[in-house]
């Protein structure tokens, strides 16, 4: 059996074409995952708060800030004009839930 390269839009190569968008739909999955776990620890902490029990925000933050991370590499990363609104949106994100803990910490 002798085999053949595949060019062309009829012919994908598995490397090349269709095995990097499974790779990025598997980060784009746990991205999701991160940033739904993030979101439900957050309201499990304020409504620990409303209940009065005296909880830590720090897994919820953790949270947050990995996936406001990612999003940051990724519009470093991005080339197009979008790049800038993602990395904005990013920072923005980072600096509320870093600022968040330090209200909640006391040191601000």
């Amino acid at each position: 059996r002798q085999s053949t390269t595949r060019n062309g839009d009829e012919n994908p190569s598995v490397l090349t074409e269709i095995l990097p968008l499974i790779l990025i739909s598997l980060i784009a999955f746990l991205w999701i995952w991160i940033v739904f776990t993030g979101e439900f620890l957050l309201a499990d902490f304020l409504d620990s708060l409303e209940r009065g029990d005296d909880t830590s925000p720090v897994p919820s933050s953790t949270l947050v800030l990995t996936a406001a991370f990612v999003v940051l590499l990724y519009a470093v990363c991005l080339r197009t004009p979008s790049a800038t609104v993602y990395g904005l949106i990013s920072l923005s994100v980072l600096g509320g839930a870093t600022a968040f803990l330090l209200f909640h910490a006391g040191l601000v």
